[in-house]
């Protein structure tokens, strides 16, 4: 069973417009957010 985000919605959601919109990296997204690249990715 997949462990439970310690991300809120909101942290999920700048982190998910910020990939898509291409502000940064995904690599610098997922180290601003201290998630992996991959979670970021799912």
């Amino acid at each position: 069973m997949a462990k439970p985000s310690e991300l809120s919605s909101r942290q999920t959601t700048e982190a998910v417009l910020a990939l898509f919109r291409r502000e940064e990296l995904a690599a610098r997204i997922a180290r601003a957010f201290e998630i992996s690249e991959q979670t970021l990715y799912r």
